[in-house]
């Protein structure tokens, strides 16, 4: 069976609130049918492929960087003053 559009269209439209792995998963449906396809169909599945992957890779979180970086790190920070007993 080759994709069509209405197929598509429900891809994208599910995909808006999808899961990182659904997201995947229509990735995947979408690739193994662009071939079977007609131009037209082609086209738009290329179009949502696009789509889909940003989806997914703004789903994934980044891996966190191995040193602590500050916004100013040339700014301290001043020890309390101590209230003499």
């Amino acid at each position: 069976m080759s994709m069509t559009k209405e197929a598509l269209d429900m891809i994208e439209l599910d995909a808006a609130c999808a899961s990182a792995p659904i997201l995947d998963h229509y990735v995947s449906v979408v690739r193994e049918s662009i071939a079977d396809a007609t131009h037209e169909v082609q086209e738009h599945a290329r179009a949502l492929l696009l789509k889909l992957e940003h989806l997914v890779t703004s789903q994934r979180a980044e891996p966190a960087a191995a040193t602590q970086e500050y916004l100013a790190p040339w700014l301290t920070l001043a020890e309390p003053e101590r209230a003499a007993a």
